[in-house]
């Protein structure tokens, strides 16, 4: 009788084989590429910071953000441009027309105009100062006053105590408006509409009250002391007379598309060509970067034409 049973294997000796031994080494950085190295993580978090800085200054103005404001949710986009002239240098609004027409040329040449019923491709507002004296039931007071034109109460949608704003196409251009300071030193309440004002010994008619803007750069450029009113730019002219008042502050939002994204600012700088500055000029302001920033809130009292996007730049332009 045979037994069967598991027969055993025979085990498998496995070569051997010798690797050779590596050994990690330390990478060994001179003091030129620490220092170098340093120097592009302190660029880094620089930028970073600037980015965050700008993101939080540029964002601070309503009136830069006509353009987002507009768009809202559609698919459409719009894009904004704001123009400063320096004192001396203050357009008339004979030129405001003018651009106009420049840039609806603009728009024909490259086939875009708006469709029936659709709103406009593109919108303006501009805007020039003076000083005039401004009387009501309780007082009188001689303030700051700003000339506008175009659609100007929908890129600065100040808040409105009451009333309303005018508008550039009324028939007759005698309506004002008031700012809350004002309202209350002369009428000594902000239910104003429809209340007659003197300004210049002339009189108007109050369409509305609006409150001061609350951001800080517009707190800084704010230098009414005794409020503000807001008229039509050719009521401003002939309030102060000849030569005076003229276009100091322009804006406009378009539609871009992707052709017009990159041809909106040249028609801008194509129709006030004459006002480009030069390169010596632009050397000139670039080595005044840092005191600028350093400088910031107070150059914007200074200068005539300081208004708070204009403080706004200056911040950016330093920082960076």
């Amino acid at each position: 009788m045979k037994i069967s049973g598991l027969k055993q294997k025979k085990s498998i000796t496995k070569p051997k084989i010798n690797l050779p031994a590596v050994r990690l080494r330390r990478p060994q950085l001179s003091r030129g590429k620490i220092a170098l190295l340093i120097v592009c993580l302190a660029l880094t978090a620089a930028c970073c910071v600037l980015c965050f800085v700008y993101s939080a200054r540029s964002g601070q103005l309503l009136t830069q953000q006509a353009a987002e404001r507009y768009e809202g949710e559609g698919e459409q986009r719009y894009a904004q441009v704001s123009v400063f002239f320096p004192v001396g240098k203050e357009k008339s609004i004979a030129d405001i027309y003018t651009f106009r027409s420049t840039i609806n040329g603009k728009l024909l040449d490259v086939s875009l105009e708006a469709k029936d019923g659709a709103p406009p491709l593109w919108q303006d507002a501009y805007s020039g100062s003076g000083e005039l004296t401004v009387e009501g039931n309780k007082g009188k007071a001689t303030v700051a006053a700003t000339g506008v034109g175009g659609d100007w109460f929908s890129f600065h949608q100040l808040t409105l105590r009451s009333g309303g704003y005018f508008d550039e196409n009324d028939l007759m251009h005698d309506r004002v408006v008031l700012d809350e300071k004002l309202a209350w030193q002369i009428f000594g309440s902000y239910d104003l509409a429809g209340m007659t004002v003197v300004i210049n010994n002339k009189p108007f008619v109050v369409a509305g009250v609006v409150a001061i803007e609350s951001d800080k750069s517009t707190e800084k450029s704010y230098t009414a002391t005794t409020g503000q009113v807001f008229l039509h730019l050719d009521t401003l002219q002939s309030l102060l007379g000849t030569g005076s008042g003229g276009v100091s502050c322009y804006g406009q939002w378009e539609e871009t598309c992707r052709y017009l994204q990159s041809k909106n600012i040249h028609f801008v700088a194509d129709a006030f060509d004459s006002d480009r500055e030069t390169n010596a000029s632009v050397q000139k302001s670039l080595e005044k970067l840092y005191s600028i920033a350093a400088q910031y809130g107070i150059r914007m009292q200074r200068c005539d034409w300081g208004t708070a996007q204009k403080g706004v730049d200056d911040f950016l332009l330093g920082a960076a």
